[in-house]
């Protein structure tokens, strides 16, 4: 038979990590609200010839009750296939950080590395040795575009990145 101390502790116990869940929703819900701005279905332009794609879709939204941000993309690839994208951010101790997946079986773990709230964020892989280095940057151009840029650095100590791919995102009505 438990004792009432004991049902008191656990009471205690539950109530604090109730609390505790509640406060870590909270702070997620606000560092995601940051990302407010890339919300929405998005076409991109499509790219020179010399691009590596030929425009495609992206949508992004909250998910999971707003604890998470999801973004989903179909990029349509030079041979006339299509590359399928998901990216989610989230918050994990505190820090915004992204998983990125492709069709193509690529997977990228990224962090925040710059963010101006409501107006541009910046992605950065974390460092893996001997591997190359990422960096994805969104910025509102207004509230109808946004300029996207995916960078790649060689394996090294001081990733010097160079711009992969780049486009302006166009808000569908």
């Amino acid at each position: 038979m438990m004792r009432r101390f004991d049902r008191q502790r656990i009471g205690a116990a539950l109530l604090a990590l109730a609390l505790t869940v509640m406060a870590d929703r909270a702070c997620a819900v606000e560092a995601l609200a940051s990302l407010s701005f890339l919300t929405g279905h998005w076409d991109a332009e499509r790219g020179p010839v010399t691009a590596p794609n030929r425009g495609g879709t992206s949508d992004i939204g909250p998910d999971l009750n707003g604890a998470i941000l999801v973004r989903r993309d179909r990029t349509h690839m030079p041979d006339g296939g299509d590359l399928d994208m998901m990216m989610t951010v989230y918050v994990e101790d505190g820090r915004l950080r992204a998983d990125f997946f492709d069709s193509a079986g690529h997977v990228i773990h990224y962090h925040v590395s710059e963010l101006t709230p409501g107006r541009r964020v910046q992605f950065v892989n974390d460092p893996v040795p001997e591997a190359p280095g990422f960096r994805l940057t969104y910025t509102e151009a207004d509230a109808a575009h946004l300029s996207v840029r995916f960078e790649i650095a060689p394996p090294g100590p001081r990733p010097t990145f160079a711009v992969f791919a780049e486009g302006t995102l166009s808000r569908r009505p």
